[in-house]
């Protein structure tokens, strides 16, 4: 088992980006964060692709104070 990250900004936004290897295989895990000043919120994103390049995604939006 094993991993390596980097992170990098992309569009106004941090992007966090994983890959993990376990047991031969390997998954990538992108965490996207970035502010909405229109819409009022911050936008979280999780993206996670598997050995067969499946890929789900996850958004989640925060309402800004």
């Amino acid at each position: 088992m094993g991993r390596q990250s980097f992170g990098y900004h992309d569009g106004g936004g941090e992007v966090h980006e994983t890959n993990i290897f376990y047991d031969g295989f390997e998954f990538t895990v992108i965490e996207r964060i970035r502010r909405d000043e229109a819409a009022g919120t911050v936008l979280f994103a999780i993206e996670v692709t598997g050995p067969d390049a499946t890929t789900a995604l996850h958004e989640h939006r925060y309402s800004l104070p």
